[in-house]
């Protein structure tokens, strides 16, 4: 503190009380950096009185030398100087004090340190002299005194830089440039990536360093050897009119195409710069112009980024009035971003131009499938007012009118079924799916009280995973009660084309709400679908408990089997859904079932053995389960616990090379025989199928969810 603030006598009376002289802080400053840092000659005296080290460096390697010169104070960096220090030392960046001084201006401590013998032209870590920090910071007195002491003016930093780069970016009185090109640097020299100080003064909208090398250059700018991207472009990118207006006298072709294809009209009617447009259009500027990526116009450009002003123009000083609907590379026009952009205003201006409605792109979406999407309701209805057609369809066979309800924007839907002169339940896509269907998956409720009060019957037609199913799978039980309210109770039990009822999906999406209600309107707790799955098995398969739980209660069949045989108990097993296994268990009233057997003849112990269901296994033992039954590969429920069948076998062998037992011993009322099947031929090479592949259900687990081909709804 006493050396931020200058406090020498404090400072004196510290360290004849033992402060540690040379002690650093956090940065690796000593008192003497900071002292140095905030000009205070006399502290800075007492410290090196009392043996402070003048060439200690922090951490990032500058010494008190670099700090004095970092912020000007010259009456310090004499006293460090009179001492001997290195004048050359640099820091971790490169940087010696010169370097420092000519970045701060510091006019005096720069000329200090020149006439005391420091180097003009060291360079740093980028490859600078202290030249290019002053022309950097537009310093236009260490430019002048670095120059005449003998400064190499033509050294280029890592990035191609000359001092004339740099200040042609930043000096905006122009006095360092004029004074740099007055020592014939080439106002054309290029850095590393080809752009000369004159992309660099319009960069950096330096307009008097700009005239400057503009004077020097003459006629240069239309030589052919500026890079793809002109000043022009950046000049019109930013918006930089006054810029613009002096660069375009030197361009012979305002239509100069950078590397993508832009002109710079599409710079600047992508930013929305009205003069610089304007400008460009006097010029000559070609407002069909497309690019060589997106093949996009201006017009594009304004249209998708909201820009009236700039669209309006660029509409009215068109070469050609079809431009209104130029197409880019996915066949999109300008309408249809202005659409996008939810910009009605340019709507509007597209519409009074003549833009084509009905225009569709590569996936035959026209603006309207944008305004439905976004629910532009006042789009919309300008967009149906100049004809555009509700029934075209997409590359998925989808209408607006499935878009409107599938984003629940129920007032368009209306709109767009009060243009439509069709049945819209005959409205199918590619999947067979009305606009109902799309409605209920989405679960927009609106729209299906909407559509329901509009459909001509009661009688869906399309993809027979019916709405109901759509609604039940997605758990809207407001959409399901109205729904079955209308088409009737007969409905509580329509089959989808894998013949599943709305509580087959209830149960396997876990639908409890929806399953409630089915239950209400009897629907069928046992019927099968086509593999003859019944709700409550699918409930297990998918191992939802809540589901098994209100199945159990309405009294399903627990022992009901599918066409492999599998009861729920096996499936809740088989995916390791332990506490579905054990409410199944628990419910149940008949012990018999934990010993069904499937076409496999392996009963629910196998598998719970086999996945390592303790809990399960311990239950089905004590409710009855035989542990001595034998698969069709001859595996008791002991053997499935092997992980492949060599181990089976070797258990097998292990087991049955037991020393004869007397008699049998029982345990838990199950009788212990010594002897074991024999494996060896069951487990041969030559046996139909390995361990692993006999729990065939595992083939079929993958296909009894709802994740199937149907439609995209899954």
């Amino acid at each position: 503190m006493t050396a931020i603030h200058g406090r020498f006598v404090r400072s004196e009376f510290l360290i004849s009380n033992g402060a540690v002289i040379d002690a650093v802080d956090s940065s690796g400053c000593t008192t003497l950096h900071i002292a140095a840092f905030y000009g205070h000659e006399l502290l800075s005296r007492t410290l090196l009185s009392f043996g402070a080290d003048p060439t200690k460096k922090n951490l990032i390697g500058r010494t008190p030398l670099h700090m004095s010169c970092l912020s000007g104070f010259v009456e310090c960096c004499r006293k460090f100087i009179h001492l001997n220090v290195d004048l050359d030392v640099q820091d971790a960046n490169g940087k010696t004090p010169l370097h420092l001084a000519a970045y701060n201006g510091s006019i005096d401590c720069l000329d200090l340190l020149v006439s005391s013998g420091a180097k003009l032209n060291i360079t740093d870590n980028q490859n600078r002299i202290p030249l290019h920090y002053a022309a950097s910071q537009g310093k236009f007195n260490c430019v002048y005194t670095l120059v005449g002491i003998g400064s190499d003016v033509n050294i280029a930093d890592v990035n191609g830089c000359i001092p004339l780069h740099l200040a042609a970016a930043s000096d905006y009185d122009g006095k360092c440039v004029e004074y740099l090109l007055s020592h014939c640097l080439d106002p054309n020299k290029k850095d590393n990536n080809g752009y000369t100080p004159i992309h660099y003064a319009v960069l950096g909208r330096n307009e008097e360093g700009l005239q400057h090398l503009l004077k020097a250059c003459g006629d240069k700018l239309n030589s052919g050897n500026l890079p793809k991207l002109t000043p022009l472009h950046i000049a019109s990118y930013y918006g930089y009119n006054e810029i613009l207006r002096m660069l375009l006298p030197l361009f012979n072709n305002t239509n100069i195409r950078d590397e993508t294809g832009k002109t710079p009209l599409d710079l600047a009617s992508l930013n929305g710069h009205r003069q610089c447009v304007q400008l460009l259009l006097r010029c000559g500027a070609l407002v069909a112009s497309h690019d060589n990526i997106t093949q996009r116009t201006p017009v594009h450009a304004a249209a998708a980024n909201g820009h009236l002003d700039c669209l309006e123009m660029l509409l009215d000083n068109a070469e050609t009035p079809t431009v209104v609907d130029a197409l880019d590379v996915n066949r999109r026009t300008p309408l249809r971003f202005a659409v996008s952009s939810g910009n009605i205003k340019c709507v509007i201006a597209l519409l009074q131009h003549g833009a084509n409605v009905n225009i569709a792109d590569i996936h035959h979406h026209t603006p309207l499938f944008r305004a439905v999407y976004s629910g532009q309701f006042d789009v919309v209805e300008m967009l149906l007012g100049q004809g555009a057609s509700v029934n075209v369809q997409d590359t998925n066979g989808k209408t607006p009118l499935h878009l409107a309800a599938q984003c629940g924007h129920d007032s368009i839907l209306s709109m767009l079924i009060q243009n439509h002169n069709q049945d819209v339940s005959a409205l199918l896509d590619n999947q067979g799916c009305n606009i109902l269907h799309w409605a209920c998956h989405r679960g927009k409720v609106e729209c299906v009280e909407y559509l329901i009060n509009n459909f001509n019957d009661k009688v869906w037609k399309g993809n027979p995973f019916s709405p109901i199913h759509c609604s039940t799978l997605k758990g809207n039980e407001k959409c399901l009660e109205m729904l079955l309210k209308y088409f009737g109770k007969e409905s509580v039990n329509c089959r989808d084309q894998r013949g599943r009822t709305p509580l087959h999906i209830a149960a396997l999406s876990n639908s409890i709400g929806c399953m409630k209600i089915l239950l209400k309107k009897q629907s069928s707790i046992e019927s099968r679908d086509v593999k003859g799955r019944t709700p409550l098995i699918l409930a297990s398969l998918n191992g939802h408990s809540q589901a098994i739980d209100l199945l159990l209660n309405a009294k399903a069949n627990i022992k009901s089997q599918d066409k492999l045989k599998n009861t729920a108990l096996h499936y809740a097993c088989w995916g390791q859904h332990q506490s579905a296994a054990l409410m199944l268990l628990q419910k149940s009233k008949e012990n018999t079932v934990v010993n069904i057997t499937n076409k496999q003849k392996r009963t629910p112990l196998h598998v719970a053995a086999q996945k390592g269901l303790v809990q399960v296994t311990q239950l089905l033992i004590e409710k009855g389960a035989d542990v001595l039954a034998v698969d069709s590969q001859g595996l008791t429920p002991a053997l499935c616990c092997a992980p492949n069948k060599n181990v089976a076998q070797c258990l097998n062998i292990i087991l049955s090379s037991y020393p004869p037992q007397t008699g049998t011993v029982t345990h838990r009322g199950l009788k212990k025989h010594a002897s074991v099947i024999p494996l060896t031929q069951s487990l041969s090479p030559s046996s139909t199928e390995s361990l692993a592949s006999q729990n065939s259900f595992i083939c079929w687990t993958g296909n009894l969810s709802h994740h199937s081909s149907d439609s995209d709804f899954y």
